[in-house]
């Protein structure tokens, strides 16, 4: 039999103690009580403990049933241990079939079509195969930020379940009344976690902190909830959340969580994302380059070599010199702008990124 540890850190007067199996599984139903999810995402960054801020990023996120469609404008990005300004933008859309990418982009200054010359150089996409899944939903590593689910792998419910033994204590917050605060782990990523639920705000989480095992990847981190909102009826979600790095406390990230629209029409047009005709696609799926056109692949290239020769060619009339590495820099460059990204964005732990 699991044991279960249980711990009272406080009184809480005359009201029967709280079930935390229960508080867990009234969360998960929440969460899965959400069918279409809109909101946009801004985030910032101060490296002087919140006295000043830099912008990083503004991310609208749409997710209908199994699809979460996503565009992204980031004002810089990671490098190493430093950030360095740099706008770029990158529309995304995640299904059950495959996630596909297509980077390079500018919503304010569309491109003529079918891309041609420098064009084609500069936009570039990219099919993988489909993301994980999190217990009753789907998501990307967007709706999971916006729904602030902590893990990459596993929901709350599943990591309560697998957690032996089950430790847990029931503590009291002003800020948030009555907490049920959950210790669990992943692990195959080494990581440990203590979650509160906060049962008294239609069970919300409202901190989790991490900490990796694994000593080549120190992390040590908290995420709390600044503001609340409610979502819809029965459904609360953060509406300002804040991560501070334990290891660098005076390094913080700060993401408002705004337009938040729950189980509301989403017309399906506003889910598509079609690669444009004349760009240069890989299919990580089959491995092959292909230069996209009217809905489909015009060409399939059938070895990186022809590839290299046709890109080579063309970046030479335009560029005026050879790339020999540039079969894999649309990929890379903007697999690089991704992880940059969410290196960055709210967990410091070294978080999946599905679609890369």
């Amino acid at each position: 039999m699991v044991a279960v540890v249980l711990v009272f850190s406080c009184v809480l007067g005359q009201k029967p103690p709280l079930d935390p199996a229960r508080v867990v599984e009234r969360y998960n139903d929440a969460m899965c009580s959400i069918h279409t999810l809109s909101v946009t995402i801004d985030g910032k960054r101060s490296v002087d403990g919140g006295q000043t801020w830099t912008p990083m990023y503004h991310i609208a996120v749409r997710r209908k049933g199994d699809v979460d469609r996503v565009h992204t404008k980031l004002f810089g990005m990671m490098q190493g241990s430093h950030w360095v300004d740099a706008a770029s933008e990158t529309d995304m859309r995640f299904s059950l079939e495959d996630t596909r990418t297509m980077g390079g982009i500018d919503a304010g200054s569309p491109h003529s079509l079918p891309l041609a010359g420098k064009d084609q150089l500069a936009v570039s996409g990219n099919i993988v195969p489909p993301s994980a899944e999190h217990g009753c939903f789907r998501t990307s590593q967007w709706t999971s930020f916006a729904m602030f689910l902590f893990d990459p792998e596993y929901s709350l419910k599943e990591l309560f379940e697998r957690s032996s033994p089950k430790q847990f204590k029931l503590t009291r917050d002003d800020r948030w009344g009555d907490l049920v605060e959950l210790h669990l782990s992943n692990p195959e990523r080494k990581m440990l976690y203590t979650v509160s639920i906060a049962p008294q705000h239609q069970n919300l989480l409202a901190k989790i902190t991490y900490k990796s095992q694994d000593s080549s990847l120190p992390t040590d981190g908290e995420d709390l909830v600044v503001e609340e909102q409610e979502a819809s009826p029965g459904l609360t979600l953060p509406r300002v959340l804040r991560s501070i790095d334990r290891l660098n406390p005076r390094e913080i990230v700060e993401v408002t969580l705004g337009d938040l629209k729950v189980n509301e029409p989403i017309p399906d047009a506003e889910l598509a994302l079609e690669f444009l005709p004349g760009m240069i696609v890989h299919d990580g799926i089959t491995q092959k380059y292909t230069l996209w056109g009217d809905g489909k692949p015009a060409r399939i290239f059938e070895s990186n070599d022809d590839f290299a020769a046709w890109h080579n060619d063309l970046s030479t009339r335009f560029n005026g010199r050879l790339r020999p590495s540039f079969p894999w820099m649309p990929v890379l460059s903007f697999a690089g702008a991704v992880l940059g990204l969410a290196a960055v964005l709210i967990y410091r732990r070294r978080v999946k990124i599905a679609g890369v």
